[in-house]
Order: structure tokens, then sequence, then C-alpha cells
């Protein structure tokens, strides 16, 4: 999206969610001054917090990412959230990470390298001083059980639930009331969902593919605005949409969609 555009998106969240709810916007840019841009934005309209990668090109060692963060962070008082996605850009290592938290607004980050040795050592480094959320629903009832975690950001649960139908959100309450068997049961009943998404989302992009085709027509069968792809990215075939509804279907996630319970 044009810069432009993204500042008008997180306008529109803002407006949608008035208030209700924290809200945290993705100023990621490989320019450190548009990233900064974007960042001022969030901060100047009300955001509660901002989201950054590494630069995906330019940025190829531990100093200048260091640097990178710190041209920001000197610049804004919004809190601060590192994204850690190996597969797109620079990695932050538990060492990084450790060197990043000396930083006085990141407060938090989002572990996406799907790695559960790099999730234990980031832990152990900068666990008790920052909220660190594994981008993975998949251990999200382990985390919360084994690890304590209480932040959970990815975007499954918005692929994964309807309007009457939160069963993310039902299991994580439950664990959070301490009702951990009742917690398991429903977070095993979306075992057929998550091999869906694995099979559509999460297994091509490991492959090197952007998904986010399969990921706008998902959201579009169970109701919401995905919208068309653009340039470089390419929509999925049709077959490939008629074989996404049948899976959907299968699973039950359309026809929960349709009666919205």
């Amino acid at each position: 999206m044009p810069i432009e555009e993204r500042k008008r998106a997180q306008e529109v969240m803002l407006e949608a969610t008035a208030g209700r709810v924290p809200l945290m916007a993705g100023t990621h840019h490989q320019s450190a001054k548009e990233a900064l841009a974007l960042t001022r934005h969030a901060q100047d309209i009300g955001c509660d917090f901002a989201i950054l990668l590494t630069p995906y090109i330019a940025s190829n060692n531990d100093r200048s990412v260091l640097e990178f963060f710190r041209y920001i962070a000197e610049r804004v008082e919004i809190g601060l959230v590192l994204f850690n996605s190996p597969g797109a850009t620079y990695p932050i290592s538990p060492e990084l990470a450790k060197e990043l938290i000396r930083i006085p607004n990141i407060c938090g980050m989002k572990q996406a390298d799907h790695n559960p040795y790099t999730t234990l050592r980031l832990q152990e480094e900068v666990g008790e001083d920052i909220r660190i959320s594994v981008a993975d629903e998949n251990v999200w009832f382990h985390n919360m059980t084994q690890l304590g975690h209480r932040w959970l950001l990815t975007y499954t649960p918005h692929m994964y639930q309807v309007p009457g139908r939160l069963p993310i959100k039902e299991y994580t309450d439950l664990v959070i009331a301490g009702e951990i068997a009742k917690a398991a049961e429903v977070s095993a009943s979306l075992t057929p969902i998550r091999m869906a998404n694995a099979k559509w989302i999460m297994e091509p992009w490991r492959k090197g593919h952007m998904t986010m085709g399969a990921m706008k027509t998902w959201m579009e069968l169970i109701g919401m605005a995905g919208g068309p792809v653009r340039p470089p990215v390419v929509p999925i075939t049709d077959s490939e949409k008629d074989a996404l509804r049948a899976d959907l279907e299968r699973v039950g996630l359309l026809q929960k969609a349709k009666a919205g319970v």
C-alpha cells in the first residue's frame, strides 16, 4: 500500500473501534524516514502502539538494525513492538533483542520465526522486560499454560472466528479463568480449521509463496471484505477458489459464518 493509504488505514481502524480496544499500527518500511513518518502519524492520531519489521533489504547486520530502531524510537513516544520474521527480513536474535530492549519505548515483540528454541531463548533473555507474542495460534494454548503468555498477535483469529462463534477468545478466557481442561477441549475443536490454514496459508508461505490471494478469498468466503490483491501478488485461480470453499465447508466454517453462530 502507498504511504497515504497506510495512514488512512490507521485512521479507519481508529474510527471503527472508537476506543473500545487498544490499537497497534504496522509502520514497517525499508526507509527509516518513511517508517518514522508512519509511526509519527500513528502516534498523532491516537494509536496505542506501532509494530515494525527490520528493514528487508538494507539491514544485514545487528548494528544496522539497532540504528534503525534507535532512529525511530528517539523521535517518537509511542510504544514500539519488534516484529521478528526471518523469512522476510533480517532476523532478531535473542542477543540482538537484548540490545534492542535497552531502547526505552520498545515494549513488545512479535516472534514469527516458528522456532521453539528461539522462543525459549527470547523468553530467557528478554521475557522479564517486554511482552513476547508468538505469532502462531497452534501453540497459543501451550504458551499460555506453560510460558505464561497473555498476548496473541497473529492473523488467524479473524479467519477462524465469525460473529457468534469465537473459539479462540473462548479458550483464552477459560485459561485465564483457570479452567484448563475446558480450554483444552475448545482449543482441540479448532484442529480441522488449523489444517485448512496449514494447507492454504502456512505451507505455501514456508515455501516462499505469497499467500495473500488465498487469505483474501478465505476472508470473503466467511463474510469479510477481502478485496482484490495488487501486483506483484497474484490472485488464486477459480479452481483454487472452489477447492478452498470446499475445504471451509468441510471444516464447518462456512456454515457457521452463514448462520452467524
